[in-house]
């Protein structure tokens, strides 16, 4: 059990740190490559993307499985 919350604590620090590099790859590149109509990206919104990412591309098939630590390999 101890080793389980101490995968989620590891797992969720590693989530918020990924948003945190969403967000700075995000504002330091994209304004510059269209400036004008892009925005800055806000700490929510980039974990928002991230999620939105994740469903997407990551979570099809056994991709949820494997996140979870369900992979058969």
């Amino acid at each position: 059990m101890e080793s389980t919350l101490g995968y989620l604590v590891v797992w969720l620090f590693g989530v918020l740190l990924a948003a945190g590099a969403v967000v700075w790859l995000w504002n330091t590149t994209l304004p510059r490559i269209f400036p004008a109509q892009v925005r800055a990206l806000s700490y929510g919104e980039a974990l928002r993307l991230m999620i939105l990412a994740w469903l997407l591309f990551g979570a099809g098939a056994f991709g949820l499985t494997y996140a979870l630590g369900l992979g058969f390999w």
